[in-house]
Parts: C-alpha cells; structure tokens; sequence
C-alpha cells in the first residue's frame, strides 16, 4: 500500500489498513495476517506495530536495488 506524502499526516493509510485487517478476519475466518515490510521503512513498520503486528522473521540482503541490499521484516497479526 501507498498514501501520498500529503496526505501521510492524516492518519489514512492507518484507517485503511485497519478497515482491511478488520473485513478479512470477518470474510476469511482467519487465524493469523502476515506481511513482510521493507525494513527501513521507519513509517510503515510504525504503523504495523500500531495495529498489532509482532516481528517473527528478519532477512537480511532479501533483494537488491540499485546497487544496495534491502532486508525485509516478515510480520504477524493474530486474531484476538
């Protein structure tokens, strides 16, 4: 997912996600969400630990760009 920088302080991107956490519990009967953030996207992994998601993985060098290695957090979110 992707919010605009101006609209970065209004909270949407957290309103959202929530929104789609909440629907897919109910729609799927799950038990569990994963996801996996790059992990030096400070802003994105505020907003998943914000909704509860807990780190069970970390690689190290998960792909390359533009010449620089990007490790990546895998998350979980579980049902209450």
């Amino acid at each position: 997912m992707y919010v605009k920088p101006a609209f970065k302080s209004k909270i949407i991107g957290h309103n959202l996600l929530q929104t789609i956490i909440n629907e897919a519990f109910k729609i799927f009967d799950l038990e569990v969400q994963t996801l996996d953030v790059v992990a030096e996207n400070v802003a994105a992994n505020k907003v998943y630990e914000e909704l509860g998601f807990v780190e069970y993985g970390f690689l190290k060098n998960y792909h390359k760009a533009d010449g620089k290695y990007i490790h990546h957090c895998f998350v979980a979110l579980y049902k209450n």
